[in-house]
């Protein structure tokens, strides 16, 4: 086990950005493969299909626009 419930909130992508900085990338390796095997053993992932998306996306924000003014979220 992860020490996390089914609902219980997670840790933020980014934090696992700083760990692998702070830890350096052996050992955050090492830990992140034996998270995958305690997964794998656990039934709750496969190793069937990886998808990975990196990437970089420019947005087009107004900071000004009202909420109701974009129709998805009104």
């Amino acid at each position: 086990m992860v020490g996390y419930g089914l609902h219980e909130q997670l840790p933020h992508h980014s934090s696992l950005t700083r760990i692998r900085q702070r830890w350096g990338e052996e050992r955050f390796r090492r830990i992140f493969n034996r998270t995958v095997e305690a997964c794998l053993k656990a039934k709750i992932a496969t190793a069937e299909v990886v998808h990975i998306d990196a990437s970089l996306i420019r947005a087009n924000v107004s900071w000004t626009a009202s909420p109701c003014s974009m129709w998805w979220m009104c």
